[in-house]
């Protein structure tokens, strides 16, 4: 019963860290500047205001991570996602001020500082792109204040290049502003069979896996996991195999060329007659359907499995 004394206090702290933390309630008043330091924490960018002094500590001692300053700044909706990575309910917060613009400690920025920003940059924003190269012109930069801030702005992209705006900040004064491309390779999360699917098989989680795949074109096919969960397969897929778009098709309430119930509804007139699918169809769209008594062709709306309502 010993040995699980320590394990028992310490879910004990958890639950009381927790509970602490979804009863904040105060202000955190943003700072116009800060200076970028190891360890930088929420007290160091901002004023925390609070009646209880332990809530107000706990609030300065959340630590910042480097996503959160990638460009620079630290925004408003970046503290927000700071306190919810601290299960801190944000609508008992009020956030005053819009951003903080971060600064480090230097005599001189050098081009090896910049590649750095802009690689940490790109990581944080870009999850699924990989840097060929950048192209830079640039060398030192003297400081007169002894601080500076990098601030990154993406100006445009293509499918291999993506094309940055740098400007560097000495102290509070714009010194210098540099034109940056980088030459990317992007890649997709894709969907792969984990086993065989049958053709006209709806596809649930348990049938693909996930694989990055290096795009060479935008015009590939490749689906995320999220994409194809649900769809039906058009055909016959193999184990392993990446799966495209043309292979699967949306799991339609009401599918072309098949049988379907119209229902014609009419305040307390409701009659029912059998139609042919012209379109397929989820729940809510509106598709054509061939009345199979007149032929005639109706207008009607998906309202469930194989059903449709006759629109006047």
């Amino acid at each position: 019963m010993k040995c699980c004394e320590p394990l028992r206090i310490s879910s004990l702290k958890f639950l009381l860290l927790l509970l602490l933390a979804s009863a904040l309630w105060g202000d955190i008043i943003l700072r116009d500047l800060a200076i970028k330091k190891p360890n930088l924490k929420l007290g160091d960018i901002a004023k925390i205001v609070d009646k209880n002094p332990n809530r107000a500590n706990y609030l300065a001692s959340l630590h910042i991570d480097e996503e959160f300053m990638a460009d620079g700044v630290v925004s408003q909706n970046e503290i927000k996602k700071i306190l919810q990575k601290n299960f801190i309910d944000t609508s008992k917060i009020k956030i005053m001020g819009s951003t903080v613009k971060v600064q480090v400690k230097a005599k001189k920025i050098d081009k090896e500082t910049i590649l750095q920003t802009i690689e940490r940059f790109v990581h944080n924003r870009y999850k699924n792109i990989a840097i060929d190269k950048i192209s830079l012109r640039f060398h030192t930069l003297p400081l007169r204040s002894g601080t500076y801030r990098i601030r990154i702005e993406p100006t445009s992209e293509s499918f291999h290049h993506i094309y940055l705006q740098i400007s560097i900040y000495d102290g509070v004064k714009l010194a210098k502003k540099l034109k940056v491309t980088l030459y990317v390779q992007r890649f997709i999360d894709a969907a792969v069979a984990a086993k065989s699917i049958r053709k006209g098989e709806i596809i649930d989680a348990q049938d693909i896996q996930s694989k990055k795949v290096r795009l060479a074109n935008s015009s590939q096919l490749y689906l995320t996991p999220a994409q194809v969960i649900g769809a039906v397969a058009k055909r016959d897929i193999k184990p392993n195999q990446t799966i495209k778009r043309y292979m699967i098709e949306p799991d339609y309430d009401v599918k072309k060329k098949r049988s379907v119930k119209i229902i014609y509804q009419k305040g307390p007139i409701r009659i029912e007659l059998l139609g042919l699918a012209l379109q397929n169809g989820k729940v809510g769209d509106i598709i054509r359907v061939k009345n199979l008594s007149s032929n005639k062709v109706l207008r009607c709306k998906v309202i469930s499995s194989g059903a449709v309502q006759y629109l006047y």
